[in-house]
């Protein structure tokens, strides 16, 4: 009997062998199958123990049975078949007790329902002191929005390789060419030059940070980069627009620009109900009087929307014959929204004759200040130098002024002549 027990447990160990073997991509139904042989073959194995079989003979079969249980778990695991809860739960309610108790709960009776679930830890977010794993870093940095330039893409921009610039002004005409009879003197004229120049000035920034942040956080150095470059391109631009010219200061296009009047042209009081449209229209006509021909217009976001939300006496938005459809231009010249000029403000004019000059652009370079070195810190700058000017003869290619001021030129008197001949104005 001995040998009948021992050769079928070891028959049912070789079957089990030769399954574990090709277990590593078994599925989770197959897996189940073995596990319950493995169970079976335990049982028959604890049944040969008490009818008697050598105890020797049961320990190995029992060591056997053992290895390739060990042996399956680690291939389950390794093929993504470990058990989960779900199917320890499944597993369970597979289980004929658990069968048998819900046929009784169908049938209305009371009955006790065992489930075990084996080697399953209660896993919560507290179980996790860190915030690593549970944070989502964005690594773009909150940063307050800026205007950005644009008085550098419209005015008339090239290197120069000194630290000034000079030109000629040719001076007042003496004499004009005259028609000359036959045998008279010919009609001389002369001119004079005068010399105007402008230097160059230097626009810089700079920002200390520690070598460790520059090497541990690989998004601060692009971030340091570009606010560097931004602070310098919106202190040039600024510049550009309205530098006074003072010490180390750039002289910007409204300190050449002459302010708006209309003196001694029809355009004074001459219009009825006048605006800001009218005013940029006027504007636009006096630039070209000058002969020069105005290609933008710089006017400050708020009178941008003001003046597409202006309206007549009787409610309709005033769309007038000079001005396209989506107020992009005003008797031809592009309009352009610019937070250099104050609200209430505007500058008209042929921006090619601003002339912006570039010694050195925008460099970025690294050093040590003071006691840097010592305190592993690092000075990042930025530097730039260029010069700004209007000739002589090209600032009546602009025009400043204020909408207030430019309607009260514009404005005609309306008299207003009663039954009674009073008149009202």
């Amino acid at each position: 009997m001995e040998n009948e027990i021992k050769s079928a447990i070891e028959a049912g160990l070789a079957e089990i062998k030769s399954k574990v073997e090709t277990a590593q991509n078994a599925s989770v139904e197959e897996v189940k199958n073995l596990n319950a042989k493995i169970e079976g073959l335990q049982t028959e194995i604890t049944e040969a123990k008490n009818n008697g079989v050598s105890l020797e003979l049961v320990e190995k079969m029992q060591y056997h049975l053992d290895s390739l249980d060990i042996k399956l778990q680690k291939k389950s695991v390794q093929s993504g078949n470990a058990a989960t809860l779900d199917s320890e739960l499944k597993s369970q309610f597979e289980q004929k007790a658990i069968r048998d108790a819900i046929e009784s709960l169908k049938n209305n009776r009371a009955a006790s329902v065992p489930m075990e679930v084996k080697a399953v830890t209660a896993m919560t977010l507290g179980s996790y002191a860190g915030t690593a794993l549970t944070t989502e870093v964005d690594r773009n940095i909150s940063a307050a929005p800026v205007a950005m330039p644009f008085f550098r893409n419209i005015v008339n921009v090239a290197p120069i390789r000194g630290n000034k610039v000079t030109w000629v002004n040719k001076e007042a005409v003496e004499g004009a060419a005259g028609m000359t009879a036959e045998g008279a003197k010919k009609s001389q004229v002369s001119w004079t030059y005068t010399e105007e120049s402008a230097d160059v000035k230097k626009i810089t920034a700079f920002v200390k940070v520690s070598k460790e942040a520059l090497d541990d956080l690989d998004f601060l150095r692009s971030e340091i980069n570009t606010d560097l470059r931004q602070e310098i391109e919106l202190k040039l631009d600024e510049q550009i627009a309205e530098g006074d010219g003072l010490a180390q200061n750039l002289k910007g296009i409204l300190t050449y620009a002459p302010a708006f009047s209309v003196a001694g042209t029809s355009l004074a009081t001459a219009v009825e109900y006048s605006n800001r449209l009218d005013v940029l229209r006027s504007a636009v006509a006096l630039i070209r009087k000058n002969k020069f021909r105005a290609n933008y217009i710089a006017i400050n976001p708020v009178d941008a929307a003001l003046m597409d939300m202006e309206k007549g006496t009787d409610g309709h938005y005033i769309l007038p014959p000079f001005v396209t459809a989506d107020g992009t231009k005003v008797a031809g010249t592009t309009v352009i929204e610019s937070f250099s000029i104050d609200e209430g403000s505007f500058l008209v004019g042929d921006f090619t004759k601003s002339n912006l000059r570039i010694r050195e652009e925008i460099n970025i370079n690294l050093g040590y200040e003071n006691d840097d070195f010592t305190k592993n810190m690092v000075t990042i700058l930025a530097e730039m130098r260029a010069v700004h000017y209007i000739k002589k003869h090209h600032v009546k290619a602009f025009v400043k002024g204020t909408f207030a001021t430019g309607c009260e030129l514009l404005s005609k008197i309306i008299i207003f002549v009663t039954r009674h001949n009073k008149v009202l104005m």
